[in-house]
């Protein structure tokens, strides 16, 4: 996940606005990758990691520290996208 961090003091009041705007439309395109599954239908670790926008390494180390859960089917390693939804919300 690429991370941002916006120094308030000394900005507009546009240009914060244009980071909220910008913040809306991330969160929107996350939504849009995650409305066509139900919530337990499976997810990879690709289709994971691109909803939330970091990288593989990042989600094995987020599934490690326990942030978000994954289930193992064989040496297929599969996430819920109630799990995923459940992990943003905590993160905010």
């Amino acid at each position: 996940m690429k991370t941002t961090i916006t120094q308030i003091e000394g900005l507009t009041a546009e240009q914060l606005q244009a980071q909220f705007v910008k913040l809306h439309k991330e969160l929107a395109d996350i939504r849009k990758k995650i409305n066509g599954k139900s919530d337990n239908d499976l997810l990879t670790r690709k289709e994971t990691a691109d909803i939330l926008k970091i990288s593989l390494p990042t989600l094995w180390a987020w599934t490690n520290k326990g942030i978000i859960p994954a289930y193992r089917i064989g040496n297929k390693v599969r996430y819920k996208k109630a799990d995923i939804l459940t992990a943003l919300h905590k993160m905010n």
